[in-house]
């Protein structure tokens, strides 16, 4: 995983949705956690990325 977004409010909603729509990365290579598991599991089938928990965090290149 290239890279970890922590907090799925407005800005890390934002920053998920320019990476994947600008190409940087693909949603393999993202990782997306938020205190609540509803939101993170919801964000990661929205977009195809990888739900994540705080033990998986210590994979990502970048947080």
């Amino acid at each position: 995983m290239k890279l970890a977004i922590v907090g799925l409010g407005k800005m890390g909603s934002s920053i998920l949705e320019g990476v994947l729509d600008a190409g940087l990365l693909s949603p393999e290579e993202v990782g997306v956690l938020d205190a609540s598991p509803e939101l993170t599991e919801r964000k990661a089938a929205r977009y195809g990325v990888r739900p994540l928990d705080l033990s998986a965090l210590a994979e990502a290149e970048r947080v």
